[in-house]
């Protein structure tokens, strides 16, 4: 019996209306490095603008592709349980909501981490972190 499973990116709406901090963390920190890599990096060393800015901009577009809020669709029958245990196993407990978060300290945690799980038609939908998603669809694929 093959897993079958698809991952969606939400789109930059949806990304701003489930997780506006990661975005504005992200400009704050792009105009803040900017300003370093303009102003500071010269008086060092000269020509390294453009590649401290290249690099800049490669890391912050990685982190927010791999950390992004995302939809699981999980097509094959499955039990909830063994989604439930499998995010218990990754210290993931579940809050007042419903929503499945990591038990860490609060100045910590931020809300894309939390996972939700529903039932939508014949699948089953999880919404979260595209990277913790994947790791999921990783360990089902081997259990199954």
């Amino acid at each position: 019996m093959f897993f079958k499973y698809r991952i969606k990116r939400l789109n930059l709406l949806d990304q701003w209306r489930m997780d506006k901090y990661h975005i504005l963390f992200s400009i704050f920190v792009s105009l803040v490095f900017t300003a370093m890599i303009l102003w500071v990096f010269p008086l060092f060393a000269h020509g390294n603008t453009i590649d401290g800015l290249i690099g800049m901009l490669c890391g912050l577009s990685i982190n927010s592709w791999m950390t992004c809020v995302s939809r699981l669709y999980i097509n094959t029958p499955m039990d909830v349980g063994n989604i439930i245990d499998l995010l218990e196993e990754r210290k993931y407990k579940k809050n007042a909501q419903g929503d499945y978060e990591l038990s860490v300290k609060k100045f910590l945690e931020f809300k894309p981490q939390c996972i939700s799980i529903k039932e939508h038609d014949d699948a089953l939908v999880l919404t979260g972190p595209y990277n913790i998603l994947k790791n999921i669809t990783k360990i089902l694929k081997i259990k199954k």
